[in-house]
C-alpha cells in the first residue's frame, strides 16, 4: 500500500497541523528513531506477511503425512519393571493358565485310553 506523492504530501500536512496544537517538543534524536521505527515496520511488516501468508498457502496445498501414533521411547525402568519393560511380578502364559510344558492341564486327571 505505497501512497501516491500526492496522498503523501496530504497526510504530511495533516500531521504537522496536529502537532502544531501541541507544546510538547520531542528530542530530535527520539524523533529520528521513532520514524525509523515506523518506516521500516511499514516496509517490512508488509513483506513479512505477505512471505508468511506464501508458506502458509504452500504448507496447506501440500498433503500431510498420516501419523502413525506416537513414537517408541525408552523403556522406563523402575522397582515394578525388569529392564526390559516386563512386570517384575508377571506370570508366564503357562502360569495364568495351569499349563505344563507338554500343554496338559496341571491337576486335570489323565486321559485314559
Amino acid at each position: 500500500m505505497q501512497l501516491a506523492s500526492e496522498e503523501a504530501e496530504q497526510l504530511a500536512i495533516a500531521i504537522q497541523k496536529v502537532n502544531e496544537q501541541y507544546d510538547t517538543v520531542m528530542n530530535p534524536k527520539v524523533m529520528a528513531w521513532a520514524q525509523l521505527a515506523l518506516v521500516a515496520g511499514s516496509i517490512y511488516g508488509t513483506r513479512i506477511y505477505t512471505i508468511r501468508a506464501r508458506h502458509m498457502a504452500a504448507m496447506a496445498s501440500k498433503p500431510q503425512p498420516i501419523q502413525m501414533g506416537p513414537a517408541m521411547g525408552p523403556v522406563k525402568v523402575d522397582a515394578k519393571t525388569k529392564p526390559n519393560g516386563v512386570f517384575a511380578d508377571s506370570k508366564t502364559p503357562a502360569e495364568l493358565f495351569g499349563l505344563n510344558y507338554s500343554g496338559a492341564l496341571q491337576g486335570a486327571a489323565p486321559d485314559v485310553v
